[in-house]
């Protein structure tokens, strides 16, 4: 509990009447002040308790539209075409004179179906500030060449 000193003086009465309220509203906008903060801090932790949390899946389709907006454009080559059941490709390319080796699940990638020849050249779109994070296909682009 917060505790208020106030030193009347011999004043009159309104004298005395406008320290005391003065001191009353400063308290007042320092406990608002605090007030409003903690009501802040809950709602934020009830955003980001609450709020709905994107998928894998999410994640992984934002990845492939951000790399289709940014991503520089490099030829590759199919390493491995695994099993054509999984979607799953691996791909070579080289950037600066380092070469990356690269998968990417292509089953949740439409159109994308197919049986892809190793050894095909391939475009890979590549984020400019990580080499290594890269993809052959996307919702709205495609650097694969079906055989």
């Amino acid at each position: 509990m917060m505790h208020l000193r106030l030193h009347l003086h011999f004043l009159s009465w309104r004298e005395n009447l406008h320290l005391v309220w003065r001191v009353l509203a400063q308290h007042r906008i320092e406990a608002s002040a605090v007030a409003a903060a903690v009501a802040l801090l809950l709602g934020a932790v009830l955003y980001l308790r609450f709020r709905k949390k994107p998928t894998p899946d999410e994640i992984e389709r934002r990845r492939r539209l951000r790399l289709v907006q940014v991503g520089r454009v490099v030829d590759g080559t199919l390493v491995d075409t695994g099993e054509p059941t999984e979607g799953v490709v691996m791909f070579t390319y080289r950037v600066a004179g380092v070469q990356y080796t690269c998968a990417q699940n292509l089953s949740a990638v439409p159109n994308t179906a197919g049986n892809y020849r190793v050894d095909l050249p391939v475009q890979v779109r590549y984020d400019p500030r990580n080499p290594f994070n890269s993809i052959v296909a996307a919702e709205t682009w495609s650097g694969l060449r079906l055989t």
